[in-house]
């Protein structure tokens, strides 16, 4: 199959790397407003297949019709995300989104019907749960390992300074990115309700206390789930350098679960009645099984792990405590509309 990838940055050099690493894929497109960025990527991809012909864009649009591309990677900015993904999806190819896949519920129930409505096959880039640990967490999850998840508690403390926001001037807007929630922290928002249960409800605060942006850099928000149980989220930007943090902690009525450190694949507390203390070790960046698993479910036309509806359930609830936050109330899901536009009259 072969793959046209808008954005040549940094995140669509990772995307790149899976492309490379899979016999299934060629790539055979790239589009970006930087040519010296199609550049690179195109040498990269050549230097190991020499013979390769890619065909470089500067207009998104173009790679679209190009009848030669059948998956559709989408790494931009955030903001363009939705409006990418939708065009490609028109034009009959499957699409893989970088996250958030769009800023608003309704651009992102878009993309989903346009899936349905055209065939193309949708994936979202929540590839933490394609770490083979966090699988193998899931499956103990699932098989009533620790009961019912009672409480659940994911923390995110990390460091991006002036500098990082400086060098990119969207980030840290409300009309293309969000903040913590939306940007950072929303991997980890999308592991704690793949193991908790989908959230019903929102409520939370948000601040911006330390850096130049519109949108948040501190948030902390707590949900209902559907299974009955409450969870809580704690994120920011803001720690001081070699003092982050990144921890989940999953409470249930059988047992207790607490991951810490890179791809959270360090135990710190085990508590499940019959299962030894696993030897977990950080695994690859997850890239390379997300597009296999896009491969198989295009060969055996079923949904991908992450498809549209699956990569919604992090992005609304987010949306859900920016609106808690702004009208200072508990919100109850689903939402019917909201964007982060909203938040510029807050």
């Amino acid at each position: 199959m072969n793959v046209g990838l808008i954005g040549c940055g940094f995140i669509g050099r990772k995307h790149l790397e899976a492309v490379m690493d899979s016999s299934d894929l060629q790539l055979a497109a790239v589009c970006d407003v930087s040519d010296e960025a199609m550049k690179a990527v195109v040498e990269r991809y050549q230097s190991f297949f020499p013979a390769a012909r890619v065909n470089a864009y500067r207009k998104y649009a173009e790679l679209l019709v190009d009848s030669n591309v059948d998956i559709v990677v989408v790494s931009t900015l955030s903001g363009l995300h939705g409006r990418i993904a939708k065009e490609a999806l028109i034009q009959g190819k499957h699409v893989v989104v970088e996250k958030p896949m769009a800023l608003s519920v309704q651009e992102a129930r878009e993309m989903n019907r346009l899936s349905r409505m055209f065939g193309g096959k949708l994936a979202v880039c929540h590839q933490k749960r394609f770490y083979p640990h966090l699988q193998e967490l899931k499956r103990l999850l699932s098989s009533g390992g620790i009961g019912q998840i009672i409480h659940a508690e994911m923390t995110l403390r990390i460091n991006r300074d002036d500098a990082y926001y400086a060098q990119a001037p969207w980030r840290g807007s409300w009309e293309m990115d969000g903040g913590v929630l939306m940007n950072q922290a929303i991997h980890n928002i999308d592991l704690l309700y793949w193991f908790a249960g989908k959230p019903r409800s929102a409520a939370g605060a948000i601040g911006r206390l330390l850096r130049p942006i519109e949108a948040e850099d501190t948030a902390s928000a707590v949900a209902e789930t559907e299974p009955g149980g409450i969870v809580q989220v704690h994120a920011t930007v803001c720690a001081a350098r070699g003092h982050t943090e990144e921890r989940l902690r999953l409470l249930g009525s059988k047992g207790t679960i607490e991951l810490t450190g890179k791809q959270l694949a360090e135990i710190t507390d085990w508590c499940v009645p019959g299962v030894e203390l696993p030897d977990w070790k950080p695994a690859d960046d997850g890239y390379a099984a997300l597009y296999a698993d896009l491969v198989q479910a295009v060969q055996t036309n079923r949904e991908p792990l992450v498809n549209g509806e699956e990569g919604m359930i992090a992005l609304e609830w987010i949306l859900a405590v920016y609106r808690a936050a702004k009208e200072r109330r508990t919100i109850d899901l689903p939402l019917e509309q909201f964007s982060t536009m909203e938040m510029m009259e807050s």
